[in-house]
Formats: C-alpha cells, sequence, structure tokens
C-alpha cells in the first residue's frame, strides 16, 4: 500500500504546478476527443477490476485483498458452469446471492440449461450490470455426466502452475542506509498450485518482503513466510477436507468468519453467505488458520464441521501489554523479536441443517493464548478482550422464500455478552432489489475470530440501521443506494462519549451514447471525533466524497477511462479541507495479439489528511492494487502483460509518485530523502 506520510515540506514554483496541471488536463481532453472521434461500443465490461473497484468503494479505504484476488483468479482461469447446478449451490462463488443462485436453479429446472451468460437477463433476479460483472468469471458448457473417479486419475488429470514475481522500491529508505533493515530492498515470491477442478487444490507458497534477510542470516530457511494448504472437496461423505492453512466462514460472521469478506455483485446483499471451509491466502501472514478442518454429511439434511488450528502468532510485549502483531514485517532486530512469541490454540464445531430452502447452523468455539493478551490501558479499551483464553457460540438461519431471504445470527461469548444481526432481502421484480438489516452488538461483546457488517473494525459497541436498494432506472441507467444509521454506546478510538452518525452512499451509472458510459459517485458520512487528545472536546464531522467516471471502448482494442474524485471534509474545531484528483488510463490490447499495455496518469492534491484519496489501481495478481493519494503531486504507472506461450506469460509494471509538496516521503526508517517514489514488479506464470 502506498501510505505516504508527509515529509519535509518545500514550497513549489507556480510555474511548476501550472505545467504539471496543464499537462494532465491537456492529455484528459486529448483522448477524449481521440475516443468521441471513433465509432465506440457502449458496453460494461465485467472484470477483476471492475469489481474490486465496487470493494473499494464500499470499504471507503485501502483493501488487504489477496484472499479475494487469489479465488477471482481461479475462476477466471476456472469458469464457474452455472448450467451444474450441485456445483453452483456448493461452490464458495462470491459474486452470487443466496437468492440469486435458487433463482438460476430454479430457471434451469423450467427452461433448460443456459444457452450463453448473456440469457442470464431473463433469470430473475439479474440485470445487465450484474451479468457484465459476472461473465469472466462463469461460463454456460454443457453438463458432463459424473464419472466416479479415484483419486490417483484425479491427480494425472490434474493441472499445475507456477508464478513467481518480484519487485522493490528504486529508491532506498532510511532503513537500509542506516542498516536497520537487514535485508534487500527486494521483495519475492513463488506459488505452485496442483488443482483438480474444484475438488483437489493443494499450493505451497513462500514470499519474503522487502529489508527482510534470504538465504542468511535470521533467514537460512530462505524465504521469512511459507504456506502449504491442500483442500479436498465431494469424496462421499466428506463433504470437505483442510490441512495446513485455511479459513472458517459461517453464518453471517458473528461468531465465527476468518479472511476477507466481500460484497456480492449486488449492492443489496445484506445477507452473507458463509461457506465453511474456505481456502487461505497463499501469502497472508496474519488472520489465517494452521491444522485440520473437515465437514462430513451426517444424513441428507445435516453436516457436521469439526477443526483444530494451533499457530505460533507474532506479538508486541513491552511491560505493561501484550498485542497481536500483524503487518508481518520481521525486517529489523525490534521487528524479529516479535516474531511467532504468542502461541494460539483453537478448536470447535458448527452444525449445519438444511431443509428445502431453509438453513440453519450452531457454531461453537474456544481459543487459548500461551500468555494472557492484555491491550495498553486506553478510555476506549475497557472492553477489549484481556486474558488467555475465550469461549463463543453462535446461532444462525436462513429462510429463502421465492424472492424473499430472510436471515439473522446471535452470538454470544464467555461472559455472556451478546451480539445480533437480522435482516432481509427483497427482489420485487428483477429490475429492482432492496434490503434491510438491523444489528445490536454489546459492548462487552469480545470475539477475535468475528467479521460481520457496520461501521466499526470489530462487532462490538454498536447499533445500526441499514437500508439498500438497487435498479434499473429508464434509459439504461441503474441506481445503487445504500442508508447506514449507526449509534456506538460507549467510548471508541478518538471518540471518548457515547456517539451516532449516518453514512450513505449513491451509485448511479447510465450509457449517455452508444460512444460513452457514465458512471458517478456520492458518499456521504457524519460522525463525531475527539477534538484534543483526551477527549474533553468534541468535534463534529461531515464527509462528502464524489467522483464522476467516463468510459469509453474503441471495438475491442482500446479502452479508455476519465476520472475526476473530490473530497470536502466540513470539521466544526478544525475547520473544513479538501482534496480532488483526476486520472485518465489507456488500456491497449491489440485484437489477435498476445499482449496488453495499460497506462495511468493522475494529478492529486489532498493537503490535509482527512482530506486523503483511495483509487484503485490495475496490479499484478499478489501486489498491491490500491493507492492513497496524499499531499500534492502527480502518480502515474504501466503495466505491461505478454503470452509467450500458450503456457507462459509474463508481466511487468512500473510506477512513480512525484511530490510538488515537500522534499521528503513518509518518516523514520521508511524516509526517503526525496520528493518521488519509483517501484517496479515483475512476474512469471508458467502454466505447466
Amino acid at each position: 500500500m502506498d501510505n505516504e506520510q508527509r515529509g519535509g515540506s518545500k514550497s513549489p514554483t507556480t510555474d511548476t504546478s501550472t505545467r504539471y496541471f496543464l499537462l494532465c488536463v491537456g492529455t484528459a481532453a486529448v483522448l477524449l476527443l481521440l475516443s468521441a472521434w471513433q465509432t465506440l461500443q457502449a458496453q460494461t465490461v465485467g472484470s477483476i477490476t471492475d469489481y474490486l473497484e465496487l470493494i473499494m468503494e464500499q470499504s471507503e479505504g485501502e483493501v488487504e485483498a489477496d484472499e479475494l484476488l487469489e479465488r477471482l483468479q481461479y475462476y477466471a482461469d476456472n469458469p464457474l458452469n452455472l448450467n451444474d447446478t450441485a456445483a453452483l449451490m456448493k461452490s464458495d462463488f462470491m459474486l452470487l446471492t443466496e437468492i440469486q443462485r435458487h433463482c438460476i436453479v430454479a430457471y434451469i429446472r423450467q427452461n433448460g440449461p443456459l444457452l450463453s451468460t448473456g440469457e442470464l437477463r431473463l433469470v430473475y433476479g439479474f440485470d445487465s450490470t450484474a451479468v457484465a460483472l459476472l461473465a469472466p468469471f462463469v461460463e454456460t458448457s454443457p453438463v458432463e455426466p459424473s464419472l466416479a473417479q479415484s483419486l490417483p486419475t484425479m491427480l494425472r488429470h490434474a493441472r499445475h502452475s507456477l508464478r513467481l514475481g518480484g519487485g522493490r522500491t528504486v529508491e532506498e529508505a532510511a532503513g537500509y542506509t542506516d542498516s536497520t533493515y537487514l535485508g534487500t530492498p527486494w521483495r519475492s515470491y513463488f506459488r505452485y498450485q496442483l488443482h483438480y477442478r474444484d475438488r483437489i487444490n493443494f499450493s505451497f507458497a513462500g514470499e519474503k518482503d522487502a529489508g527482510e534477510e534470504f538465504f542468511r542470516g535470521t533467514q537460512r530457511q530462505g524465504f521469512d513466510h511459507y504456506g502449504l494448504s491442500l483442500v479436498l472437496r465431494d469424496f462421499g461423505r466428506l463433504r470437505s477436507l483442510a490441512v495446513g492453512r485455511y479459513q472458517l466462514q459461517f453464518g453471517q460472521g458473528l461468531t465465527l468468519w476468518t479472511g476477507f469478506a466481500p460484497y456480492a455483485s449486488s449492492s443489496s446483499a445484506l445477507c452473507r453467505n458463509g461457506h465453511g471451509i474456505a481456502s487461505a491466502s497463499a501469502f497472508g501472514e496474519a488472520g489465517y488458520m494452521r491444522g485440520a478442518a473437515t465437514t462430513v454429511a451426517l444424513t441428507k439434511r445435516a453436516d457436521l464441521t469439526v477443526f483444530y488450528s494451533d499457530v505460533m502468532r507474532d506479538a508486541t510485549i513491552t511491560d505493561n501489554s501484550l498485542s497481536l502483531y500483524t503487518s508481518g514485517y520481521h525486517r529489523s532486530v525490534n521487528e524479529l523479536a516479535k516474531r511467532d512469541t504468542l502461541r494460539e490454540r483453537l478448536y470447535g464445531m458448527h452444525l449445519g441443517y438444511t431443509a428445502g430452502h431453509f438453513t440453519a447452523g450452531l457454531t461453537a468455539h474456544h481459543v487459548s493464548y500461551s500468555m494472557p493478551l492484555m491491550p495498553a490501558a486506553r478510555p476506549y479499551n475497557t472492553y477489549y478482550f484481556r486474558g488467555d483464553a475465550n469461549t463463543n457460540i453462535g446461532l444462525d438461519a436462513r429462510w429463502l422464500m421465492k424472492n424473499l431471504c430472510l436471515f439473522g445470527e446471535v452470538a454470544a461469548s464467555a461472559d455472556t455478552a451478546l451480539a445480533a444481526v437480522a435482516g432481509l432481502q427483497y427482489i420485487p421484480s428483477s429490475d429492482h432489489r432492496m434490503g434491510v438489516a438491523l444489528r445490536d452488538y454489546s459492548m462487552r461483546y469480545q470475539n477475535l475470530f468475528a467479521s460481520a457488517t457496520g461501521q466499526g473494525s470489530t462487532p462490538q459497541n454498536e447499533q445500526g440501521l441499514e437500508l439498500m436498494y438497487e435498479g434499473c432506472l429508464p434509459h439504461g441507467s441503474t441506481l445503487q443506494a445504500t442508508v447506514d444509521f449507526f449509534a456506538f454506546p460507549y467510548y471508541k478510538y478518538r471518540v471518548y462519549q457515547p456517539s451516532d452518525g449516518m453514512a450513505c452512499r449513491l451509485n448511479y451509472s447510465r450509457p449517455i451514447s452508444k460512444r460513452l458510459h457514465l458512471a458517478a459517485n456520492y458518499r456521504f458520512k457524519n460522525s463525531d471525533r475527539n477534538a484534543v487528545s483526551d477527549g474533553s472536546q468534541m468535534e463534529h464531522i461531515n464527509q462528502h466524497h464524489l467522483y464522476l467516471c467516463l468510459k469509453s471502448a474503441s471495438g475491442e482494442s482500446l479502452h479508455l477511462t476519465t476520472r475526476l474524485q473530490g473530497a470536502y471534509v466540513q470539521r466544526t474545531v478544525s475547520g473544513s479541507c479538501h482534496g480532488w484528483m483526476a486520472y485518465q488510463d489507456i488500456v491497449w490490447q491489440p485484437t489477435g495479439r498476445k499482449w496488453s499495455l495499460s497506462l495511468r496518469g493522475c494529478w492529486f492534491d489532498a493537503q490535509v489528511y482527512d482530506a486523503r484519496l483511495y483509487c484503485y489501481e490495475s496490479s499484478l495478481l499478489y501486489e498491491s492494487g490500491s493507492a492513497m493519494l496524499y499531499g500534492k503531486g502527480v502518480r502515474a504507472f504501466a503495466l505491461f502483460r505478454c503470452d509467450l506461450s500458450q503456457r507462459l506469460a509474463v508481466a511487468f509494471r512500473y510506477t512513480v509518485t512525484s511530490y510538488l509538496d515537500r522534499d521528503g516521503i513518509s518518516s523514520g526508517h521508511d524516509r526517503i530523502d526525496a520528493p518521488h517514489k519509483q517501484t517496479i514488479h515483475m512476474q512469471l506464470y508458467w502454466n505447466i
């Protein structure tokens, strides 16, 4: 992530700023004229980039989405066959809601197999936007008869792949020049994967972060981090088996949900689809389970999942506190002292029951630590978990009735504190979808393995009501709207009194003509915050974010995107502030060629941290794809991909950020004594 904090101050000349501004505006104008001149086809292109941009907009910040990227890349390489209804209902495909899955099954039973992905527009619950987003990850091929196959036969027909990559920042940070960082500035990784359809998935990966040693010193074993994972599915009564690294996702996330929790293709998808045992990110160094987990069918309607995890976690230990350390960096002596200092054991079970369109589950787990967790005493963390053991238990249920879905979950922690969420989703027609959800999380509810809907980072100390709507309007336009009313009964980080607020989001898109497509997004949030550090004075904050995006495509070869984005923040004590950015994207993939080129030029000006801006950038798999823009300057990148053969592909990315308001970037050991930062990344993919 490009979290570059303010360095030293530097006052640029007016002439320099003007030249940069005119260059960006002139480039955007020329490209828009070129796109309008040619005969263009307006279309919504479903892709990994589109989905990640949706996630960025909904998360209102940076996204650690390695796990999501890997799962999307898997389905891009191995599209889900929608005509295989059995696989459709069991898959962990995150872009489909439970209602949409059942609508596809009902359509196929009545009309026969789908002939194309475009036919999804005829299925209840789908519109053109949802279909376009799904298109790269699904197919509608005939379903082959299921033949009994032995494990050796599957292994003989399995696919193998190897991905190698690396990158670095060109400018050296202070940690390298003063020898604080023990390794080189290069980040490097590998991943080998073997899979047979969705039934066998084996991966082995290793990663070294920039600054970490490699085959010397403290890293004699080579890579700083290794990940091993084996997942088997659908072997008789054995529904699934995971050995090594894995994730667990049940219900609505109140009792047990690890790993990334993405939104579905529809913004009105309030109901989560927990798929039980799931694959873990190959390179994530925190938040995963390691051990074994299995799901077995007890009867046709009931199944049982049992799991055990034993992991050494990184932790920061001081005289009066002990907290988890989750960055994964082990570059210096101080960071190495945090490595593998805390042993975590977790075990539990989930009992699931399905009868027609009704599902329910009972989840329980217990965690213990080799040393008590002890957050540093702060006014806002009075009810944070402290100790060496905790137990959580919860009950979840979901009931589908044609175009209505009712869902909910209630959970309790060891001290009997409760957390609950309940809601409904309703699809009155294929062009309109809506939903409502209520949540109430006790300030005393403690769960380190929960991830549920809400404004807080954890389901604790929060009450809320969320309303969502998505619909198709005249002239091919679509509207998505979300309103969330929330309250925090007790203190929270930087808010030392009970508080409340509201957040809303509006997304609008429309084809202007056959040549151009317009998208607009507006976000508003009001909340309270300490005006002084001790909380004796509060200030009210209203945040406004708006972006306009213009897309065009020249045949199949050239795609252009122009985007303007701004932020305006009203603060009752600190005063108002604003920030804005403008960028131009060019994606060129000549027809019949085996290479593509993506370019971006961006100008930004956000002088105050509260007005910072986030944007998604096309990148390589397993590399960061989001950037935080703070300060004043320009940013550009070039991404080149090439298929050398049917089995071998390479990619290269170069990024540069140049600031006009400072003579240094970041601080501490990460400080760069220059107003610019350049990064390079390379990747090789071999389909063996």
